[in-house]
């Protein structure tokens, strides 16, 4: 069963559905809530639950501690929640959850380390979070994960070396990032076996390590200060490389 609830009165009548009906929702979509501090535990209780969405409810500034009760929850999207200042630690419990989306939640300042324990986690997407300013070492730990995009994070300094320990990992895009201006990729992305696809802006160098990358199909800097990709040739399977605007 699908939910959309599209302000805060239709929140209200929400939560004092009875139990019973709460049982069969599969997918909730949460909008416009813009008097919500905070989502009561009793949402918790969505055992069926399988996809959350919140949307646009600028003055939630957190997710209830248990949220990891949600034991089958594949798709967690959170955007445009301005005061929305960190996540709960239990979400690192969430051990079904495949695709984790948090879009311009301007105020988030941390992501947990237990965001380490998303072993399932496929799709990890970060947009527009200007008040992050690094990511933590547990990140290498997502195994699983094919798809890392992070966009348009003003203050995010460094990339944590442990990126190197995502075996699984087939695209990463880092794009209008000014912090990292003068950052370059961890050498250890080096480990990374099964990347495909780079996608950088303004990132100072791409370290040399890179010729250990024998997957890569496409490598797309753009608005480059320094491009210096060495031994290009050597990347035996490279058949795109675009740098547009370099300097």
């Amino acid at each position: 069963m699908n939910i959309t609830i599209n302000n805060n009165d239709e929140l209200q009548l929400f939560i004092y559905k009875k139990n019973i009906e709460k049982q069969l929702i599969t997918n909730l979509l949460i909008k416009y809530c813009n008097n919500v501090i905070h989502l009561p535990d009793s949402f918790s209780n969505l055992l069926a639950l399988t996809t959350l969405k919140i949307q646009c409810c600028q003055n939630l500034t957190h997710l209830p501690d248990s949220i990891d009760n949600l034991s089958v929850l594949t798709t967690l999207y959170i955007t445009d929640c301005y005061y929305l200042t960190h996540l709960p630690d239990s979400i690192g419990n969430l051990s079904a959850l495949t695709t984790f989306k948090i879009y311009y939640c301007e105020k988030l300042t941390h992501l947990p380390q237990s965001i380490g324990n998303l072993r399932a986690l496929t799709d990890l997407c970060i947009y527009a979070c200007h008040k992050l300013t690094h990511l933590p070492a547990s990140i290498g730990n997502l195994s699983a994960l094919t798809t890392f995009d992070i966009w348009n994070c003003s203050t995010l300094t460094h990339l944590p070396d442990s990126i190197g320990n995502m075996r699984g990992i087939t695209s990463l895009s880092i794009y209008n990032c000014d912090k990292l201006k003068h950052s370059a990729l961890p050498n250890a992305i080096c480990f990374c076996k099964n990347l495909q696809i780079i996608t950088v802006e303004n990132i100072y160098m791409l370290p040399p390590s890179m010729i250990l990358l024998e997957k890569i199909t496409e490598i797309r800097v753009y608005n480059n200060y320094e491009s210096t990709i060495q031994n290009i040739n050597e990347l035996r399977t490279l058949w795109c490389h675009i740098i547009k605007n370099c300097v």
